[in-house]
């Protein structure tokens, strides 16, 4: 019982973090870049809810409208955040 309450605590925890970052975020390629990787890391075990699994194609469509030179700095963001 503890168990799962501790993990429910950490998703709620999570996810009003990323609502949080994403409805002042702009649409910046950093702020682009920062809100997929925490979209990223919250769904890499597979646990999107659908209106995170939304929210990361309106992520996309708003990467994809960007200019040649903000995709490189969206890329750039991604790399680094990422560690890569």
């Amino acid at each position: 019982m503890k168990k799962t309450l501790k993990g429910v605590l950490i998703a709620v925890i999570a996810i009003s973090l990323v609502i949080g970052m994403v409805s002042c975020g702009g649409d910046s390629p950093k702020s682009l870049a920062k809100q997929s990787y925490d979209l990223f890391l919250i769904g890499r075990d597979g646990s999107l809810t659908s209106a995170q699994e939304q929210k990361m194609r309106e992520l996309q469509t708003k990467v994809e409208a960007l200019s040649e030179a903000d995709t490189a700095i969206y890329r750039e963001e991604m790399q680094r955040l990422m560690g890569m």
